[in-house]
């Protein structure tokens, strides 16, 4: 009897401890629990995980879905690319110096006009003030026959643009979920026939020339909506103009011409070295000091200039106008000594007749010929 009476008082002060434990609020569970869970192996994680949901008072499912959400912030943290680390330089960069060492970075590997040169790096230092932007055209680099130096290009775009994301070809599910987990610049190579009878992926290609524009897909476990941004810098290059009008009138084009055998360049190795990473950490400089004031600049458009083609052009165009005189010298803007023009005309640049309707890059030419006086160049902030 005595052991019964015990084992009863026993029972009793641990329903008494257990309903003091219950009344008593649980230990906060904080966000460094949850990544601690998220880096555990799976087995670890299967161990621990009821072992916390019932430490913390806290549904396994719910405990779950943070966790997940933990490791997927884990892994947007994870570079994918080593060149995608980049520090900003100490100093302040003399932008026009910056991009006339890009232009001849080009043409060191690459056989093209200087103008079309010129144009390329301008797209590429749009893709560091692209947070700025309001408009994302497609730098479309495309020849009539091959060995013209398209994917030499696009490998060089490669090592200078912000966060490059490399591929040949693309889905659409695939570029919109990339925008969202790692916000990239798109340099898609041989996509001679990518948007040929593919009209999920035009559209959201299409759709990502607008800031704020986007595609709704729902989860497939909850089937929640959820709305996935298509705003993203895309650099494209194919033989031809395989492309839909509606994409064309989103697009600058560079056309290239196979080389002479006279024509001398130095082989480009398709490897990231000291010299990329410097611009890379100058145009990151750049762009904090002066990304904002671009992208809200509104800079002069020459004539015909409307609708998607000004659009286009309008960030490239304050671009170049910050960059003063020595980037774009006086004589070029003069109708009567400009060579440009003609120039254009010899390398085979398509140019449709129509005024303020092309989307190649002859409004380049435009511009340096429109005897618009740049203001001085813009240095960043020290």
């Amino acid at each position: 009897m005595d052991d019964d009476r015990e084992g009863d008082e026993l029972v009793q002060e641990l329903k008494a401890l257990a309903n003091k434990r219950a009344a008593e609020p649980p230990p906060e569970l904080t966000n460094e629990v949850v990544v601690n869970l998220a880096g555990l192996t799976p087995l670890q994680y299967a161990q621990q995980l009821g072992r916390e949901a019932k430490k913390y008072r806290t549904p396994v499912k719910l405990l779950e879905k943070a966790v997940d959400a933990a490791r997927t912030e884990i892994e947007v943290e994870k570079l994918l690319e080593p060149h995608w680390e980049v520090k900003p330089t100490d100093d302040a960069v003399d932008a026009a110096q910056l991009f006339a060492e890009m232009e001849a970075h080009i043409l060191r590997h690459v056989v093209m006009f200087k103008d079309l040169a010129f144009v390329v790096a301008l797209w590429i230092g749009q893709t560091w003030i692209h947070e700025h932007a309001t408009y994302s055209p497609i730098l479309a680099i495309t020849s009539a026959e091959r060995d013209s130096g398209k994917s030499t290009l696009m490998g060089i775009i490669r090592f200078l643009v912000r966060r490059s994301l490399l591929s040949v070809g693309i889905s659409a599910a695939a570029l919109y979920r990339s925008i969202e987990k790692w916000s990239p610049t798109f340099v898609l190579d041989e996509c001679d026939e990518l948007f040929a009878d593919n009209p999920d992926l035009l559209r959201v290609v299409n759709s990502g020339w607008t800031r704020g524009q986007g595609v709704v897909r729902c989860d497939p476990e909850t089937n929640e909506p959820t709305v996935f941004s298509t705003f993203c810098p895309k650099a494209i290059a194919g033989k031809g103009r395989k492309m839909p009008d509606t994409m064309t009138s989103r697009t600058i084009f560079i056309e290239m011409k196979r080389r002479l055998k006279g024509e001398k360049i130095d082989h480009f190795r398709h490897v990231d070295d000291a010299g990329f990473q410097r611009m890379r950490g100058q145009l990151a400089r750049w762009a904090q000091d002066c990304g904002e004031k671009l992208g809200a600049a509104l800079p002069v458009q020459p004539e015909g200039f409307i609708n998607r083609t000004a659009s286009n052009w309008t960030l490239l165009f304050a671009i170049a106008d910050s960059l003063g005189e020595e980037a774009v010298p006086g004589h070029a803007r003069s109708p009567s000594t400009s060579s440009a023009g003609p120039r254009w005309a010899r390398q085979g640049c398509c140019c449709c007749k129509t005024s303020g309707r092309c989307s190649t890059a002859q409004p380049w030419v435009r511009m340096r010929r429109r005897g618009h006086i740049s203001p001085p160049r813009l240095l960043s902030s020290a």
